[in-house]
């Protein structure tokens, strides 16, 4: 009834890593006010990683989800569970008694 089929995702995950970006740069700027020698310059490489995941992630995973249609994506659904009922065991777990 309240399916909205994954489109808050990506924008969760964009605001999550912004919110990890600024969460370093305050890291670093505290860094600095305590007189941290060497810790900044460690740190400071840290926001421009997170910025290059936040690239990979639009380019592999957002922009990629809004091309794939409703068929293609019943047919790797379909793929995927035919693996996995191959690779189930219908005694890997039994219920407790």
């Amino acid at each position: 009834l309240y399916e909205s089929g994954g489109q808050f995702f990506p924008s969760a995950c964009d605001r999550t890593l912004f919110g990890l970006i600024c969460g370093q740069v305050t890291f670093i700027g505290y860094c600095i006010i305590r007189k941290g020698n060497y810790q900044p310059f460690f740190l400071a490489p840290l926001p421009f990683i997170t910025l290059f995941f936040i690239y990979q992630f639009k380019k592999h995973y957002r922009y990629p989800s809004r091309c794939l249609g409703l068929t293609r994506a019943a047919q790797i659904d379909k793929i995927n569970s035919i693996e996995s009922r191959e690779r189930f065991k219908k005694d890997a777990y039994r219920q407790p008694v």
